[in-house]
């Protein structure tokens, strides 16, 4: 957990952002990138999980990314 805190990650083609969120529980900031229809259901997922994996506001973001 102490090599990937404040690590700054990019994931493209994010999906759920399973992989994203599992690397801001470990102390990054993560940005989930993925095409423009995806971003809400990313946005989503990282309000569900914001309590439970005690992320600070800001930690993880969601952004369209045409790759």
């Amino acid at each position: 957990r102490e090599y990937w805190k404040d690590k700054k990650v990019l994931e493209t083609g994010s999906g759920c952002g399973l992989v994203g969120l599992s690397l801001s529980a470990a102390g990054c900031q993560v940005i989930l990138s993925d095409l423009a229809p995806l971003i809400p259901q990313l946005q989503h997922n990282i309000e569900l999980n914001q309590d439970g994996l005690h992320l600070q506001k800001n930690q993880v973001k969601a952004i369209p990314l045409a790759w």
